[in-house]
């Protein structure tokens, strides 16, 4: 609605910090054609479960003003990944409003 906020997290690219991370977005990139994007799997390792893509701070941020959202605000905390808590990741916190009219973009 005008005049909302939205808040998003979502995982930040990661390779530059986790050595796992940066194998998987390159194992999977011919198959994706997306960099920072990789197919998660089940705990065998071979049945592809879904894609998981890991964005970039000026990724999301194009991607929300494209969306029509004004103010936005990304920033990225050093933490745990969720599904692998021994090995550090790279995570996104954002926070953005809906325009209240075409003329507001303070």
């Amino acid at each position: 609605r005008n005049g909302g906020r939205i808040y998003v997290s979502c995982s930040g690219v990661s390779d530059d910090i986790n050595q796992n991370y940066k194998s998987l977005y390159e194992r999977d990139f011919p198959a994706t054609g997306e960099m920072h994007t990789y197919f998660s799997r089940d705990a065998n390792g071979g049945n592809v479960l879904y894609a998981t893509h890991h964005f970039s701070v000026p990724e999301l941020e194009t991607l929300l003003e494209e969306s029509g959202f004004v103010d936005v605000d990304v920033r990225e905390s050093r933490e745990a990944s969720s599904r692998r808590p021994e090995e550090a990741a790279y995570f996104l916190y954002a926070v953005a409003r809906k325009p209240l009219s075409r003329g507001d973009r303070d």
